[in-house]
């Protein structure tokens, strides 16, 4: 396919006491070949870092920088998408826009995300890969038709061709709401598009190895990852709530304070979660690698514990009016879960609150030693006390369920 392999004949001799009227014999092995992809996708990589350095001036039309590059720096990583032994080259932003996307045909680098692929696809526009080779491209759309609000995705199915040139497209629009109007191209139902997607494996972005386009790091002194450190070590009620610490059985699930309100009734606080998102809460803030179904067992058992009603229905919130989400619930203050959607609606277990937590000492008395770092942590009141020490590291775990793995998780605690 894409990288040359290279087949190196070996004669086999006679040994000793064998006839001289033995035949040789030649076999033919592959050598295992080991490709330097970061030298093969250099000029790309290259020509990107002097897109961000120029500050979106005379940005080649090749260079698709993310919505937020003008403050923010890119990333990079290699991955087989489509299976053939060669790696592409994903560039992406921030968030989950993938902003470009290269491929090797005969030892060349082949540009996948042409001019024509990107013309009329928004700038944020969300992707997800698939273990069977697919790329999934997502643009949600809201908007009022009868005084009712629609909810309509316009979807396309992406594979990379055989000819490894370009890309093979299905669109198709999913309305996750009761509401439809006509609408050019495919359309299927929300039950269609849960019953194949939900069939397939999903690759999420984050979980791949991504490198700074500006400072070839993994995450380790770019300014994203110290602005990444000091929010983690410093947000001191998510620690509280979010991690099991010292065998503590938790009241509230990691992720569930801070989930989305949908509506308050009569002082009753009712909220929605994503499982995706709760899955990456346990991760951050817990040593532990939490599997998606090690999430949902750890949750069954905190309402159980707390004698809290927990159900799980065959259902989904899209396309639910707040009111019928609360109804879900009916008179239980506890949690339902819908599995087509994989989220939570739940009321509010407890809370947590406090003032004058610790602040990260200066960047100067950090300790870094390889992929961990000591961040001492001050008096709010008195920036020389020393009251804590927060240790984190970078966050490599490989784990299921999750959408977008933070750059650190927190290892450790230690009040002093």
């Amino acid at each position: 396919m894409g990288i040359k392999k290279w087949m190196i004949p070996i004669v086999l001799g006679c040994l000793v006491g064998c006839s001289t009227n033995s035949k040789q014999a030649e076999v033919s092995v592959t050598e295992k070949v080991v490709v330097d992809y970061e030298s093969l996708y250099r000029p790309i990589i290259e020509k990107y870092k002097e897109a961000l350095d120029a500050k979106n001036t005379d940005i080649p039309e090749d260079v698709n920088l993310s919505v937020e590059a003008g403050k923010k720096d890119m990333y990079y990583a290699f991955y087989d998408i489509n299976h053939d032994n060669v790696k592409e080259l994903l560039i992406k932003g921030q968030i989950r826009e993938l902003a470009d996307l290269y491929t090797i045909k005969d030892n060349s680098v082949v540009r996948l995300f042409s001019e024509a692929f990107k013309a009329g696809r928004p700038e944020r526009m969300a992707y997800s890969l698939y273990d069977d080779g697919t790329i999934l491209s997502k643009h949600n759309q809201y908007y009022f038709l009868d005084n009712q609000q629609v909810n309509v995705s316009s979807m396309t199915d992406i594979k990379i061709a055989n000819d490894l040139t370009s890309l093979m497209e299905e669109r198709f629009a999913v309305f996750f709401s009761e509401k439809k109007e006509d609408t050019e191209g495919k359309v299927i139902s929300k039950k269609e598009f849960f019953d194949k997607y939900n069939a397939k494996k999903e690759i999420f972005l984050d979980n791949l190895e991504w490198t700074s386009v500006s400072s070839g790091r993994k995450y380790d002194t770019s300014p994203d990852a110290v602005e990444e450190a000091i929010r983690l070590a410093s947000d001191m009620i998510s620690i509280q709530i979010n991690r099991f610490n010292n065998g503590k059985q938790n009241t509230i699930p990691p992720g569930f304070i801070g989930g989305k309100l949908i509506k308050n009734v009569e002082g009753n606080a009712y909220y929605m979660a994503n499982l995706a998102n709760i899955v990456d809460i346990y991760n951050e803030y817990n040593v532990a690698v939490f599997q998606e179904e090690d999430v949902l067992a750890n949750i069954r058992d905190i309402y159980s514990r707390n004698k809290q009603d927990f159900r799980e229905i065959d259902d989904s919130a899209i396309g639910k009016t707040e009111d019928e989400l609360v109804a879900l619930l009916g008179e239980s203050k506890g949690a339902v879960y819908l599995k087509q959607d994989k989220k939570f609606v739940y009321t509010q277990l407890g809370g947590v609150g406090g003032a004058g937590f610790p602040v990260p000492a200066d960047l100067s008395k950090w300790i870094t030693e390889g992929d961990r770092i000591t961040i001492p942590m001050m008096s709010s009141f008195d920036k020389t006390k020393k009251v804590a020490t927060v240790i984190l590291e970078v966050n490599k775990k490989i784990y299921t369920g999750g959408r977008h793995r933070s750059m650190y998780y927190i290892v450790d605690y230690i009040r002093e």
